[in-house]
C-alpha cells in the first residue's frame, strides 16, 4: 500500500504493528503517510521521532521542508531544504525539486507582502472527498447543475481509486444534493475525464482513455455509445488530467510535451479547419517557459489566458498565472502570479472564471483540504475583466473571411433554460431528475398595465453597473413599459443608445455597451414585440455625459441606455439626467445636438460579425456600432456632422491613414438612409445632393 501510494490504507496496516512506536524506518513511512494524507502536525512529530530513535535518513528534512512550506512557514521551509541538500547524494532525485523549492520560497516571501485579491472557500466533504476532485463545469443551461471528475473509488462497479469519472452535483436552493455518478455511456470501464461542455450545453466533451486507445469524444443527448462522435484533433497531447479548454466547439488550448516546446510541457492551440483540425500553434514564449504549463483558460473576450506554472515565480507546486494580450505589440504580458490564497504551496490548478467576473473555481492538494486534489471556490473583491461577452474570435489567431462567417454562423446562442439536457438524459437513479430553470430574468415575460391610446406614456434611462445588471428588477419594470407601450402604439419604433463608463480600450467599451442593448433588445422579442421595431446602437465611453476623471460618478451616470421613440408622440422620453453642470462632458450635449437634427452624417470604417480593432478607433474618439436589420451585422462608425463636406473631409483622413473601405452613410432623425431613401428625401434636405454628387457607394447600403 505504501509503495503504490495508497497512504491511507497503510496506515491502517501500519498500526498494527506492535513495535511501529520504537521503530525509525516504520516511523518514518508512518510519518510519510500522515503527510500524504494532510496530518502536518502529526507528521511533524514522528518525522522528529524516526530521527531520534536512530533514522538518519536526509528525508527527514525534505519531508519537514515540505511541511514548513505547507504552513507558509517559507524561511524555516528553505532552510530545512538546504540542509537535505547537504545531506543528499549528489544524484539524488530530489535534488533538483529541493533547489526548485528553495527558489519558490524566496517568491513565496515576496508574495505574502501582497494584498490578497480573493477569499478562497473549500465547500467540504459535500462536494470533496480524500480522493482528486477537479475540472468544475456549469452546465449553460441551468446554472443550478455542475460536473466534475474525481477519482474516487466506485462501489457500484467495483472500480478502485485512480479510476477517473464523471459525477454531478447540484444546487438546491444553497444546500448541495449528494454527488451524482453519471450513467453508461458517459462513464464506461474506461478512464473519463471532462473537458468541458458545448456550447449549445447539449453535449460533454470527455477524454476517454482504456488499455488500447485515447480520445477525446462527444457524448450528445441520447447518445449510446458506439454513436458517440470522435474530436480528431491533430496532435498527440497529455490530457489524462483534463488539460485542455475547449474555447468553444471548433477550437481546444491545451498542454502538451512537444519536442518544438520551450521546455516540460508547453500551452498549444489548436482549431477546427474543414473536416480536421489545424498543426497545433505554440502560444509563445511570453506564455511558455522552460518549466511546465498546464490547465489553460482563456477568457471569454478572448484576450486573457490563466494557466498554472510551476515556473520559480510560485508560492510553490504550480500556481495559477494570468497574462493579458496586448493588441499594440501582438504579443502576450509577462504573465502575473494571482497571488495568495488563490495560490498556495501545493499544485493550484484548472483555474475557471466564471462569466460574473467576480467567481471562479479551481483545484488545489494544498495540505488544509479534504485529500487529493480539493475543488475551490474563489470570490474576488473586484471584478476580473474578461468576461462581460463572448468574442467567439480569438485576437491571436488570423482567420480567413470564411472562417471568421463559419464562427458567427456558430455562435452559441441562449440555450433553452427549460432543462439541463444531459442530467435529463441520465437515469433517474443515477442524478438528479428534476432540473431548475435558468435564473436569467430575460427569459422572463414581462407584463405591463395596457394603456389607453390617448395616454401618453413616460419612459427613462436604463443604468446598469455591468451587462447583467440592465435585467434588475428596476429596469425591468422600465423595459416592461417599453413593451406595453410598443404594443399599444404598432407603428412606433424604439431605439437604445447604449453607454458605458471609460472602463478599458475602446473597442471593448463600445462592444459591451452593443451587447448590453441587445439583451434589452432579445427581452423585448421573447415578449412579442417585433425585432424590425428595435434599433439599437452602441456608443461606449464616446459620449460621455459625466467626465471620466469624476470615477465614482461617472460610472454611476455614464453606464445606462437612452430611449428614443420615432413615429409617435404619445410616448414621452425623458432622457434629462440632473447632473450639475461642472461635471458634464460637453461631448454628450454635442451629440444629442446633432442626432436630433434631421440630417447627419457618419463615417463607416467596418461591417463585421464581431469585434472590429482597427486604427481608425485609436484615431478617433467618436465611434459607434449600430445593427445593420438585413444581415444582422455590426456596422463601426466614427464622427457626427451636421453636413457632408465635413465628413467627406474625415473619409479622405482616413484613407490617408490606410483605412480604404471607409464611405460617408447619411441619416435622418438617427435612421441610417438607404439609397431608395435619397430620393425620397433628396428636396427636402438639399445638402444630400452634395452627398449624390460624390458618393458612389449609397447603393450598396
Amino acid at each position: 500500500m505504501y509503495n503504490t501510494g495508497q497512504y491511507q490504507e497503510a496506515l491502517i496496516y501500519l498500526s498494527r504493528i506492535d513495535k511501529l512506536e520504537s521503530s525509525g524506518p516504520l516511523l518514518f513511512k508512518k510519518a510519510v503517510c500522515l503527510y500524504e494524507t494532510n496530518q502536518l502536525d502529526q507528521a511533524f512529530m514522528d518525522f522528529r521521532k524516526a530521527y531520534e530513535y536512530g533514522y538518519k535518513d536526509e528525508h527527514i528534512d525534505y519531508y519537514i521542508g515540505r511541511i514548513k512550506h505547507h504552513k507558509g512557514e517559507f524561511r524555516e521551509a528553505a532552510e530545512y531544504y538546504k540542509s537535505y541538500l547537504r545531506s543528499a547524494n549528489q544524484t539524488a532525485a530530489r535534488r533538483a525539486e529541493a533547489t526548485h523549492l528553495i527558489r519558490q520560497c524566496g517568491y513565496a516571501i515576496e508574495l505574502s507582502y501582497l494584498k490578497p485579491i480573493a477569499i478562497i472557500n473549500n465547500p467540504g466533504q459535500a462536494i470533496n472527498s480524500r480522493y482528486d476532485d477537479f475540472g468544475w463545469i456549469q452546465s449553460p443551461n441551468d446554472p443550478d447543475q455542475y460536473y466534475f471528475t474525481t477519482n474516487r473509488p466506485n462501489t457500484v462497479i467495483s472500480m478502485a481509486a485512480g479510476h477517473h469519472e464523471i459525477y454531478q452535483i447540484a444546487d438546491e436552493s444553497g444546500t448541495w444534493s449528494k454527488t451524482k455518478r453519471l450513467t453508461y455511456p458517459v462513464n464506461s470501464r474506461a478512464e473519463e475525464i471532462l473537458s468541458g461542455i458545448s456550447q449549445s450545453g447539449d453535449a460533454l466533451l470527455i477524454y476517454r482513455k482504456d488499455e488500447k486507445s485515447a480520445k477525446h469524444i462527444i457524448h450528445r443527448r441520447g447518445s449510446q455509445k458506439g454513436k458517440q462522435k470522435s474530436i480528431d484533433i491533430a496532435s498527440r497531447f497529455e490530457v489524462e488530467n483534463g488539460m485542455i479548454q475547449f474555447y468553444s466547439d471548433d477550437i481546444a488550448i491545451y498542454a502538451a510535451d512537444q519536442p518544438d516546446g520551450y521546455g516540460g510541457y508547453d500551452l498549444y492551440i489548436s482549431y477546427r479547419e474543414g473536416s480536421g483540425w489545424t498543426t497545433p500553434i505554440n502560444m509563445g514564449p511570453e506564455i511558455n517557459s522552460p518549466y511546465d504549463e498546464l490547465s489553460p483558460y482563456i477568457s471569454n473576450e478572448g484576450r486573457i489566458l490563466y494557466f498554472s506554472s510551476n515556473r520559480i515565480e510560485s508560492v510553490g507546486g504550480y500556481d495559477i498565472f494570468r497574462s493579458t494580450y496586448l493588441f499594440e505589440s501582438a504579443k502576450w504580458s509577462a504573465p502575473s502570479n494571482l497571488g495568495i490564497p488563490i495560490n498556495s504551496p501545493g499544485d493550484d490548478l484548472y483555474f475557471h472564471l466564471n462569466d460574473d467576473g467576480l467567481t471562479a473555481h479551481f483545484s488545489s492538494d494544498r495540505k488544509n483540504g479534504v485529500g487529493g486534489l480539493d475543488i475551490y471556490f474563489a470570490q474576488f473583491k473586484s471584478k476580473e475583466e474578461g468576461q462581460e461577452f463572448y468574442a467567439g474570435l480569438l485576437p491571436f489567431l488570423s482567420y480567413s473571411m470564411d472562417e471568421v462567417v463559419a464562427i458567427a454562423e456558430e455562435a452559441p446562442t441562449t440555450p433553452s433554460p427549460a432543462e439541463d439536457p444531459i442530467a435529463d438524459d441520465l437515469s433517474v437513479d443515477d442524478i438528479t431528475a428534476d432540473s431548475v430553470a435558468l435564473s436569467d430574468i430575460a427569459a422572463e415575460q414581462i407584463d405591463g398595465p395596457e394603456l389607453d391610446s390617448a395616454e401618453p406614456v413616460i419612459l427613462r434611462p436604463l443604468f446598469f453597473d455591468n451587462s447583467r445588471d440592465i435585467l434588475s428588477e428596476e429596469n425591468m419594470s422600465q423595459i416592461a413599459a417599453i413593451a406595453t407601450a410598443l404594443s399599444s402604439y404598432p407603428e412606433s419604433v424604439v431605439e437604445l443608445i447604449s453607454h458605458t463608463a471609460d472602463d478599458g480600450i475602446p473597442e471593448y467599451n463600445l462592444y459591451a455597451s452593443l451587447k448590453v442593448a441587445e439583451k434589452v433588445k432579445n427581452t423585448l422579442t421573447k415578449n412579442g414585440i417585433d425585432a424590425a421595431r428595435i434599433r439599437i446602437t452602441g456608443l461606449g465611453a464616446s459620449y460621455p455625459l459625466v467626465k471620466s476623471q469624476m470615477e465614482s460618478m461617472a460610472q454611476a451616470y455614464n453606464s445606462r441606455i437612452d430611449i428614443k421613440i420615432h413615429n409617435n408622440e404619445n410616448i414621452v422620453v425623458d432622457n434629462e439626467i440632473d447632473v450639475d453642470p461642472i461635471y458634464t462632458d460637453l461631448s454628450y450635449e454635442l451629440y444629442r445636438t446633432l442626432i436630433d437634427q434631421t440630417i447627419s452624417y457618419k463615417i463607416e470604417i467596418a461591417t463585421v460579425n464581431q469585434m472590429y480593432r482597427g486604427i481608425a478607433l485609436s484615431l478617433f474618439n467618436d465611434a459607434a456600432i449600430e445593427v445593420l436589420d438585413e444581415t444582422g451585422l455590426y456596422a463601426y462608425t466614427i464622427g457626427l456632422y451636421d453636413n457632408y463636406a465635413e465628413a467627406i473631409n474625415t473619409q479622405r483622413s482616413l484613407e490617408r491613414e490606410g483605412v480604404v473601405d471607409a464611405k460617408v452613410i447619411p441619416y435622418i432623425d438617427g435612421k441610417r438612409l438607404k439609397a431608395d431613401d435619397i430620393t425620397y428625401y433628396i428636396n427636402e434636405y438639399p445638402d444630400l445632393k452634395n452627398f449624390m454628387n460624390y458618393d458612389r457607394t449609397i447603393g450598396s447600403n
